[in-house]
C-alpha cells in the first residue's frame, strides 16, 4: 500500500514523588531539558506556536509555513486528525517533517476529555479508559523526543460536578501518569482552566505532586475568563512549575484565542511583574486564524502578526528585566 506524502497528510497533604529511581532524563542539561534551558540568569526564549491556529491547513503545508514565519518551536495540537502521532507512521511522517523544516517541539496537547474519556471522571471505567489513552500519548511524546505533554486536569466545558470526587479521581489518575512520564523521560504540565472550581483542582494537584513531577501550563484567556482569581493569580502561585505557556487573548468572556494585544488582557503585567529569570521555556501562542476577519484565509500573514506579537512579549520581558536580547539567536 502506497504511504501518502507528508504535504498530503491531513493530519494539603505531603507532595508524593512518583519513580524516584528512575533514569535520568535523555536531554542534556544544558540545552534540551525545559526545566534547565537559560540557566545562570541567561533569558533566551525561543518563539513558538500551537498548529491550533488552523487545523484546515495539513500539517504538511503548515510545518513550513511556522518556519517561514520566524517560529522555532511547534506544540502539536490534540487533534488527531489533524497530526495522528498515535500511530507509528503518523510520528515517522512528523518526525521527518520537523527535521526538514528545521523546527523542534515545544510540547503535545493530550486529547480533550469528553464523556468517554476523562482521567477526573467517578467512573472507574471513564477514568481508567482516560489514563490510558493518556499514557500512549506519553508514549507518542518520548518517541518523537518531545519534552512535555500538557494536559487538562478535567473536562473544559460543562460543570465539574462533585469537587470531592472528582479531586481524589484526579489525583489518583496522575500518580499513575507521572510514574508513565518518568520512565519515558518526559515532563508534565497541567494546564489552568476556567471552569468554576478547576483551581481548586489545580491547587491540590500541586499540593500532592513535586514541582519534578508536575509542572504548570499558564493560559492567559482561561485567566482573564474565570471569576474566582484575580487575573496573573494563578501564575504568580505557580511560577516555579512553569513549563510552557499558551498565550493568547480575549475580552473576558470567552476562550477566543486572539492574538495578544487584540483583546483587553494586560500583557505588561504578566511580562513586568515576574521572575521570569527561573523560566527555561518558549514564548508559546495558542491562536486560532479564525477569529481575525482580516487575517482569516491568509496563514501566512496571520503566522506574522503572531510572531511579532509573541516577539513582542519577550522584548518586554527583557526590557522590564534589564536584559538584553541574545546576540545571536541559533532558533529565530
Amino acid at each position: 500500500m502506497q504511504t501518502r506524502s507528508p504535504q498530503h497528510m491531513h493530519a494539603g497533604s505531603p507532595q508524593r514523588r512518583c519513580g524516584q529511581g528512575d533514569r535520568a532524563p535523555r536531554w542534556r542539561r544544558d540545552e534540551l531539558d525545559p526545566r534547565s534551558r537559560g540557566n545562570n540568569n541567561k533569558m533566551t526564549f525561543s518563539c513558538a506556536i500551537g498548529t491550533t491556529f488552523d487545523y484546515s491547513i495539513p500539517i504538511g503545508y503548515m510545518l513550513p509555513k511556522i518556519r517561514r514565519s520566524g517560529f522555532s518551536h511547534v506544540a502539536i495540537g490534540m487533534n488527531l486528525s489533524h497530526m495522528p502521532y498515535h500511530t507509528s507512521e503518523g510520528r515517522v511522517i512528523l518526525a521527518e517533517l520537523m527535521k526538514q523544516n528545521k523546527l523542534e517541539f515545544d510540547s503535545i496537547h493530550a486529547n480533550y476529555m469528553h464523556d468517554d474519556v476523562d482521567i477526573s471522571s467517578p467512573d472507574v471505567t471513564l477514568r481508567s479508559q482516560g489514563v490510558l489513552d493518556f499514557l500512549h500519548v506519553i508514549e507518542a511524546a518520548s518517541s518523537l523526543e518531545c519534552g512535555i505533554v500538557v494536559f487538562h486536569a478535567h473536562r473544559v466545558y460543562g460543570p465539574i460536578g462533585d469537587m470531592e470526587l472528582r479531586t481524589d479521581a484526579v489525583l489518583k489518575s496522575v500518580e499513575t501518569l507521572i510514574n508513565s512520564a518518568k520512565e519515558n523521560n518526559v515532563k508534565l504540565a497541567v494546564e489552568n482552566l476556567f471552569n468554576k472550581g478547576s483551581n481548586l483542582i489545580l491547587d491540590s494537584l500541586f499540593e500532592n505532586f513535586h514541582p519534578d513531577d508536575l509542572g504548570f501550563c499558564y493560559d492567559s484567556s482561561h485567566d482573564n475568563i474565570i471569576k474566582e482569581t484575580t487575573f496573573g493569580e494563578v501564575l504568580i502561585k505557580n511560577f516555579d512549575r512553569l513549563l510552557t505557556t499558551h498565550l493568547s487573548d480575549n475580552r473576558g468572556e470567552k476562550d477566543d484565542h486572539m492574538i495578544p494585544f487584540k483583546g483587553n488582557i494586560d500583557f505588561d503585567l504578566l511580562c513586568k511583574n515576574l521572575p521570569w529569570e527561573k523560566y527555561n521555556g518558549n514564548i508559546l501562542l495558542e491562536t486560532e486564524s479564525r477569529l481575525h476577519s482580516t487575517l482569516k484565509g491568509t496563514p501566512d500573514k496571520f503566522l506574522w502578526v503572531c510572531y511579532n506579537a509573541a516577539k513582542e512579549i519577550r522584548e518586554r520581558i527583557f526590557n522590564y528585566h534589564d536584559v538584553p536580547p541574545p546576540l545571536s539567536e541559533k532558533s529565530d
